[in-house]
């Protein structure tokens, strides 16, 4: 029965009856900074509360304020967001690896720091992604 069952969900999908993006979980690997409004002001409130620019954050400069800001918006935006690694990464011309070295090190700030896990759940809550009715009418 259940081979039976799987072998009609196949035959569906592979006559386009059914709709797959119903049940796979949403990617926003997409994303663009300049097409999303929540991640542009997410990136500005970030930049302009601890007093960085934009193309600083996108240039090669590892002064400690300047990576700290980069590592906060590579946890958002990953771990957030659902962005991948390397979306992020090409997001302020880093690598994937780098990205993944942010994310952990914002892990362990969060973990050891109450101040910083406080101001990491204020930004967190303040932009976190709630998809709208066209976004999941998009994804079915």
């Amino acid at each position: 029965m259940e081979m039976y069952l799987l072998m009609e969900f196949i035959n569906l999908i592979n006559q386009k009856q059914y709709n797959m993006n119903y049940w796979i979980k949403p990617s926003f690997d997409h994303v663009d900074i300049r097409e999303d409004n929540k991640i542009e002001e997410l990136i500005n409130y970030v930049c302009n509360s601890n007093s960085v620019t934009i193309e600083d954050l996108k240039s090669k400069k590892r002064h400690r304020n300047l990576s700290e800001t980069r590592h906060v918006l590579f946890y958002i935006l990953h771990k957030v967001f659902c962005i991948s690694c390397s979306n992020v990464g090409s997001m302020f011309n880093r690598d994937h690896t780098t990205v993944l070295h942010g994310c952990k090190t914002v892990s362990g700030f969060i973990e050891v720091d109450p101040d910083f896990n406080s101001k990491m759940s204020k930004i967190i809550n303040n932009f976190r992604y709630r998809p709208s009715k066209t976004d999941i009418d998009k994804n079915r």
